[in-house]
């Protein structure tokens, strides 16, 4: 039995008429096919088909067995064969939710740490997307960065406790100069997964790579005037002028060293960190415990990252499972001042402001509702009461004439629900918006959102070192701040940043960040809407105190329990 076939018999269901087209569309292929893949299902008495006779006529079909029996053959088929793309792609399909309850019991034995030969430890879990890349210098979502802290190192590190930098793959660094000369010294006997020692001339490359135009770090390495290898195992950095935040730069993930004159295979990747790529563009991804890395090694000995969308493994209430709270993210919604000059208009921002009061929406939605923020820091006081009374006043005292604008969001089913109220609240108040869903991917790879989108609703996940993630997000050329705002909004957003930090090492609250954040609340250029609670659902035999990373747990330091031996 074939995915083609399961996939029809999810699609047609308890239908005995349907058209040719539709399986057409379904299996992208032509008409001859279709009937040809027919027929071999009718030869195999799986079905019986009668073609439309004449232009429009429907076809007939009949199914020999029940479809959750042919459900059942195909599952143990995959699992006795271990073929599990066939079984991530049977849960992605439409299904009976009482066959699809069952299934999961036996697809969730598949999904948790296993022993392999050689007493390996084996980890499978799951990634909400496919990867799309682990070059550094592009590396711009949740996802990617993730896996780059596992597989790959930075030359410093931002402790978020102390709120301090700490060494890395630099051991230690000498400012000179009044902060306009840094001075690194590196870890010797580093490897990198491709068995290469690291050196100061990799160091040289990595950073040269990340101030290309390609790069979305390059907009804070523009202040490097020089740099000079002084042995192998220390570098020079010239800085135009003082940076309070440069060596934050050198934490960031876009900043992960890469081997000198590295060509950034797509299908590869090669770091020094604790765990190397075996396998990127199949399923599974795979990572694997790299032998020689230079810290403590992982208690885990390999990770598979499977791809699926639709289905939960883990339910929500289990109790042989636990919760964890990994980063916190929020939503929130962002005008494209470069296509329509009415959002150069406070007012218009304004009557946006007081419209979308998410703690309505969450509840009109039915679902659970976290609180509104304020700030991208999350600990801004400010506050300015949501009041409809207003939004109509502040509509008529802008240039705004009933033109239909178009309302972007990621595509997933949340964000489409939460963009359709947005539509029907705004309908009230004669505010025309026209949806348009975006693919994570083209929304990353092309000029979609500058040009066809309007207003964007989206979401951020800010790295542990939430400073720096603040700037990032105001500054990558991939993100949307820097793809949406004027060059009058940036000038502005210059001036906040004016201000120097005396001292760049030890980090205190920077208060022009605070003020630069408020700015752009109160002026209504980002609307910050409600905090997203990430809550993952963890088997009881890997350890709780798993640290956050990105939206994920840190691999690095996840171990479980094998409860067998304890029985």
């Amino acid at each position: 039995m074939e995915r083609n076939y399961i996939s029809m018999r999810s699609y047609i269901g308890n239908r005995i008429l349907f058209k040719t087209n539709e399986l057409e569309n379904l299996w992208n292929c032509t008409t001859k096919t279709v009937n040809r893949r027919l027929k071999k299902y009718q030869d195999k008495k799986l079905l019986v088909f009668q073609a439309g006779i004449g232009r429009g006529n429907l076809s007939q079909i009949i199914f020999s067995h029940p479809f959750d029996v042919e459900l059942d053959e195909f599952l143990n088929q995959s699992l006795a064969a271990k073929s599990y793309d066939d079984i991530l792609f049977l849960l992605e399909l439409n299904l009976p939710s009482q066959w699809l309850n069952n299934a999961l019991e036996d697809v969730r034995k598949i999904f948790k740490v296993h022993y392999m030969n050689d007493n390996l430890t084996c980890l499978r879990t799951i990634l909400p997307r496919p990867v799309t890349t682990l070059d550094p210098r592009k590396a711009s979502s949740a996802l990617e960065a993730f896996l780059l802290q596992q597989t790959g190192d930075t030359l410093l590190d931002f402790d978020m406790e102390k709120q301090k930098i700490t060494p890395r793959l630099a051991h230690h660094w000498r400012q000179l100069n009044f902060g306009r000369t840094w001075v690194l010294f590196l870890r010797k006997n580093v490897l990198f997964h491709n068995g290469k020692l690291f050196n100061s001339e990799d160091v040289l490359y990595s950073i040269k790579q990340a101030c290309g135009p390609e790069s979305v770090i390059c907009w804070a390495l523009d202040n490097i005037d020089s740099m000079e290898c002084l042995d192998e195992y220390s570098i020079k950095i010239c800085l135009k002028k003082p940076d309070s935040f440069f060596l934050r730069y050198l934490c960031s993930i876009n900043l992960t060293m890469v081997p000198n004159g590295y060509n950034y295979p797509v299908d590869q990747w090669t770091g020094t960190g604790a765990f190397k790529l075996e396998i990127k563009n199949e399923t599974p991804v795979r990572l694997v415990s790299f032998n020689d890395y230079y810290g403590i090694k992982p208690l885990l000995d390999i990770v598979e990252f499977w791809n699926i969308k639709k289905v939960k493994l883990i339910p929500e209430q289990r109790a042989d499972y636990s919760p964890i709270l990994l980063n916190d993210g929020f939503n929130f919604i962002i005008f494209n001042h470069k296509k329509s000059p009415v959002f150069n208009q406070k007012e218009f921002r304004e009557a946006l402001y007081h419209l979308l009061d998410s703690k309505q929406m969450f509840t009109e939605l039915k679902r659970p509702y976290n609180n509104k923020i304020k700030s991208y820091f999350q600990t801004q006081e400010k506050h300015i009461p949501l009041e409809d009374s207003k939004i109509e006043n502040l509509l008529k005292a802008c240039d705004y004439n009933n033109e239909p604008l178009t309302l972007g969001f990621m595509m997933s089913d949340e964000y489409s629900e939460e963009a359709k109220w947005i539509q029907q609240k705004a309908n009230k108040y004669g505010l025309r918006l026209e949806l348009m869903a975006i693919d994570k991917n083209e929304y990353l790879s092309s000029n979609l959102a500058e040009s066809k989108i309007d207003i964007m609703l989206a979401g951020e996940i800010p790295s542990e070192d939430i400073q720096l993630s603040f700037l990032q997000f105001l500054f990558s050329p991939v993100l949307l701040p820097k793809r949406f705002f004027s060059d009058n909004i940036y000038n502005e957003i210059n001036e906040h940043l004016a201000e120097e930090n005396n001292d760049p090492e030890t980090i205190s609250p920077n208060d022009n960040l605070y003020r630069l954040d408020d700015f752009l609340f109160s002026n209504y250029y980002i609307i910050y809407l409600n905090q997203m609670k990430h809550e993952q659902m963890i088997y009881p035999f890997i350890n709780e105190d798993v640290t956050s990373s990105y939206g994920y747990m840190d691999l690095k330091n996840t171990w479980f329990i094998d409860e067998a031996q304890y029985r």
